[in-house]
């Protein structure tokens, strides 16, 4: 009896450790950037806690940065854009409504790449996000005989 109560309080003690370090702010966050730890996340949906129920996504300060168009007969045809977070400082691709296009964003060094397709239906979409704090990065999309990419940031 004694060594299951022992058990039982040692487990008990283990858990409240695990609790406390999971809802205490990362380093990372706290120094304004989550680093690669953002490699590879939803910019919408990725919480990043600082506190117990305190948390913001990379998309909540996210800006466009830099823009790549395609115009037609003065119609704009194509666009991809290159948003970034300052406080995340990661990036991402974004695109509007075309059918069947790749988008993706290209970290320079070291190098990743993130995409997202729109397959045949014509809606918004983005990529994945890469950590760019102190590298750069670019969007680009890809269409039937069309490839083209945002400078890079």
């Amino acid at each position: 009896m004694k060594l299951r109560t022992m058990l039982s309080t040692v487990l008990i003690g283990l858990l409240m450790s695990a609790a406390v370090v999971t809802l205490n702010p990362s380093p990372a966050a706290a120094a304004g950037g989550c680093g690669y730890n953002c490699d590879d996340r939803d910019p919408y949906s990725f919480r990043i806690y600082t506190g117990p129920y305190a948390y913001y996504t990379c998309a909540d300060d996210g800006v466009v940065r830099k823009t790549a168009e395609d115009w037609s007969n003065g119609n704009l045809r194509y666009h991809v854009q290159l948003a970034y977070s300052p406080r995340c400082q990661t990036a991402w691709a974004i695109s509007g409504a075309y059918s069947t296009i790749t988008i993706y964003v290209e970290r320079k060094s070291p190098s990743r790449f993130e995409y997202a397709d729109s397959n045949i239906y014509a809606t918004p979409i983005y990529t994945r996000m890469v950590n760019d704090a102190g590298v750069v990065s670019r969007a680009c999309l890809n269409a039937a005989f069309l490839s083209m990419c945002t400078a890079w940031y």
